[in-house]
């Protein structure tokens, strides 16, 4: 067949010992995502934006369950950068990822959203 699928995660890596450590592998440094909190999106446009499925999921939820609780926690930040987005309002939605071609760098058809 000779097909690769690569899935990419932009955000930053947690370092053991600081906050969120417990989301991540130690040996490896990659942050593990939890299963039951996540969702398979599929059908998607290619031209799809993380923020796009952000927003919309956020609007979902919040519509049904209402805002956030203010004490959530979001991961570890993991998908804050450097210093913009640390201090951010609770969210229910943590973290999104798009499946991108490796070559044109766009969508698959598919992500995955991870809430609290």
């Amino acid at each position: 067949m000779g097909r690769i699928i690569r899935v990419d995660f932009v955000g930053r890596k947690v370092v053991p010992g600081t906050r969120g450590a417990t989301d991540m592998d130690a040996d490896s440094g990659v942050v593990v995502a939890d299963p039951k909190s996540t969702v398979f999106v599929g059908n998607l446009d290619f031209a799809s934006k993380e923020d796009d499925l952000r927003v919309f999921f956020e609007g979902v939820v919040v519509a049904e369950r209402g805002p956030p609780p203010a004490h959530a926690e979001d991961g570890a930040g993991a998908e804050a950068e450097a210093g913009a987005r640390e201090k951010r309002d609770p969210a229910w939605v943590v973290r999104v990822r798009i499946v991108r071609d490796r070559d044109t760098q766009l969508g698959k058809g598919f992500a995955y959203v991870q809430f609290i």
